[in-house]
């Protein structure tokens, strides 16, 4: 296997490091979740490449981890074209804010985008795509 062809395929070798990701997430070793991400982010595959950024700030933010690296990479996920208006963008941004110290600021951020993706003339969030943000409170 060491002489294959398959080393050499980044898709293979990027699937491998997502399924090592994914096996440490699942239960839940902090260090090697951080190990597998900072690995992933390399990897510019269209579609996983900012898929891996934005889910390692994510991780980052709510770890209270590595938070000059978050940031970093919330700017480079919210500067892509067409990323500035989605709704990870005020997401990342909430976070950052809010563990810069300014949680007021982060609250803010996240409350205007609540009202914007909420569903209209719904009281019960459950039912809600984004429930799992609510966290973020």
């Amino acid at each position: 296997m060491l002489s294959s062809k398959v080393l050499s395929d980044s898709a293979y070798i990027e699937e491998g490091n997502l399924q090592l990701l994914n096996f440490y997430d699942r239960i839940n070793l902090i260090d090697s979740i951080d190990q597998y991400y900072s690995i992933l982010i390399k990897f510019t595959s269209p579609g996983g490449h900012l898929t891996y950024v934005r889910d390692y700030a994510r991780f980052l933010y709510e770890n209270n981890l590595k938070i000059n690296i978050a940031d970093k990479l919330t700017e480079e996920y919210s500067s892509h074209p067409g990323n500035e208006g989605d709704h990870w963008t005020p997401f990342l941004l909430a976070h950052s804010t809010a563990k810069h110290g300014n949680k007021v600021k982060g609250l803010e951020i996240f409350d205007k985008w609540m009202d914007k993706y909420s569903p209209i003339g719904k009281e019960d969030k459950s039912i809600w795509p984004y429930k799992f943000y609510i966290d973020y409170h």
